[in-house]
């Protein structure tokens, strides 16, 4: 674009972004390559100003797989105007999106599986709880079944010694036999009996009980035996002792039936049956998916990773259907010519708000373009020097007008600050102390400008000669050292200044 005007002359605006800026430089700054900001736009715009799909085309880079190119534009030559816009292997990157898919999906059905074959192990939890809770009174019952129950006693230190305890105090409950072992050789000579009374025959009127009680062997021998069945014959307490020396066993306590036994935990039995029982076909189908559970628990690792990637795997899911039509060769087509547009998208949003201004201000431009206006701008932007000349004295015109009025009008003996920053009094103030003063002055004050300069001129005995200088008598200092009183002719100057 040609310069209406000499550069100092050129009509200038201001910009919200940049300030003030001349119009032809900023015109001219939106040419590219010699053509119009116009003759740009309708590449890309067309006359309802919609982007031109036409001019925008994709490819993937022939001699570079998988990466993306644009170009905007017509063009004859098929391979003219190409720019690379990917750079990195976006087939790849499809491919590995793929494969997370079929992992994520794999996943999925490895997770649903197992939900389904730890279902049954799920639900009868419940049931395999209660029996865990129960298991001292299963225990129990258990133990409850008739039988024999064997106890090993020797001899020491004049004592029968059972389970380490000399003459210990033993329990018996009824349904049971209880075989002594005697076959150890430290009951050589010794005979293990019952009787109802402490230490049995050795004490005054103690008899042996033998109902229920059979011997086998020698004692002290291989095999050697006594055994006791408990039965509602037998007294609910009784002793044993050593037929063959006093002092020998402890006292035995009869317990009442099994059965009695297990009707005191009846309630807890009642429940246990009630919550086991229906639970039977849970805990067998349990015990059949003990080789599943394990592969379940085999899996957990993975399990465990696909569960904190959850929400990415959920993302991944409901992406595929985007991700496989992504995935066509059309499609892959058309992501790398838009890629390839990237850098004239991107200069062309940069610039739009510039564009925007352009464009809401078209008529006004044309305005602006009329011959007869040019010919008005080009008058005012001749005289934009004059002005700026102006413009940039005005704030030294200003203070000058400002000091002028501080020094005309400011009190008596009260000092101000003028806009070169020095302190001062005003003429007002000299004029009342000249006229205060008349012809019988004490002293004369000393410049008040200058730090330190303190009374130079004192009505004592000695002579002192006044002499006036300068012009217009604005303002009086003095000379300490010859006592010389100058008169500054400040208001002569602001008045020249001021023209």
């Amino acid at each position: 674009m040609a310069i209406t005007r000499p550069t100092g002359d050129q009509l200038r605006f201001n910009s919200s972004v940049n300030g003030e800026i001349i119009l032809d430089a900023y015109l001219e700054s939106a040419e590219m390559g010699g053509r119009t900001l116009g003759d740009l736009m309708a590449d890309i715009f067309d006359s309802s100003g919609e982007y031109r799909s036409d001019l925008f085309q994709f490819r993937e880079d022939p001699s570079n797989v998988g990466h993306f190119q644009v170009r905007v534009g017509s063009f004859t030559d098929p391979n003219a105007g190409w720019v690379t816009i990917t750079f990195t292997n976006f087939a790849s990157y499809v491919a590995d999106a793929l494969s997370y898919k079929n992992d994520a999906e794999t996943a999925k059905t490895a997770a649903e599986t197992a939900a389904n074959a730890v279902a049954p192990i799920t639900s009868a939890l419940p049931a395999i709880n209660t029996n865990a809770t129960n298991i001292n009174d299963i225990n129990t019952v258990a133990s409850q079944a008739s039988g024999t129950i064997s106890i090993v006693p020797t001899v020491a230190s004049s004592n029968f010694v059972i389970d380490g305890t000399a003459n210990k105090a033993l329990t018996m409950k009824r349904g049971y036999i209880y075989s002594f072992d005697v076959s150890d050789s430290s009951h050589t000579g010794q005979i293990l009996a019952f009787s109802s009374t402490t230490d049995g025959t050795h004490t005054g009127g103690g008899t042996e009980f033998t109902g229920n009680v059979t011997r086998t062997g020698t004692p002290g021998q291989t095999n050697a035996k006594v055994e006791i069945l408990i039965n509602d014959s037998n007294p609910t307490a009784f002793f044993y002792y050593n037929q063959t020396a006093s002092g020998y066993g402890g006292n035995i306590t009869v317990k009442d039936h099994n059965l009695e036994t297990l009707a005191n935990i009846s309630g807890k039995i009642t429940t246990t049956a009630d919550t086991v029982a229906p639970s039977i076909d849970d805990i067998v189908a349990v015990a059949n998916a003990l080789s599943t559970i394990a592969n379940v628990a085999a899996q957990l690792t993975p399990i465990g990773n696909v569960n904190t990637s959850l929400t990415d795997v959920t993302n991944v899911a409901n992406a595929i259907p985007n991700i496989t039509t992504l995935a066509q060769s059309s499609n892959i087509t058309a992501v790398n010519n838009v890629s390839g547009a990237l850098t004239q998208i991107g200069n062309v949003n940069t610039n739009l708000a510039a564009i925007n201004n352009v464009s809401s201000n078209t008529g006004d431009i044309t305005t602006l373009a009329n011959g007869t206006n040019l010919a008005s701008i080009g008058t005012v932007a001749s005289g934009i020097a004059s002005v700026n000349s102006v413009a940039g004295n005005l704030t030294a015109v200003i203070n000058a007008a400002a000091d002028a009025i501080l020094y005309a009008v400011n009190p008596q003996n009260q000092q101000f600050t003028d806009s070169a920053g020095t302190t001062a009094f005003s003429a007002l103030h000299y004029a009342n102390m000249a006229a205060g003063a008349g012809q019988a002055f004490t002293s004369m004050v000393g410049d008040e400008r200058t730090t330190g300069d303190v009374t130079d001129i004192v009505a004592d005995a000695g002579t002192d000669t006044l002499t006036f200088r300068g012009l217009g008598g604005a303002k009086i200092r003095t000379d300490a050292t010859n006592d010389d009183i100058y008169i500054d002719s400040r208001a002569v100057a602001m008045a020249v200044a001021l023209g």
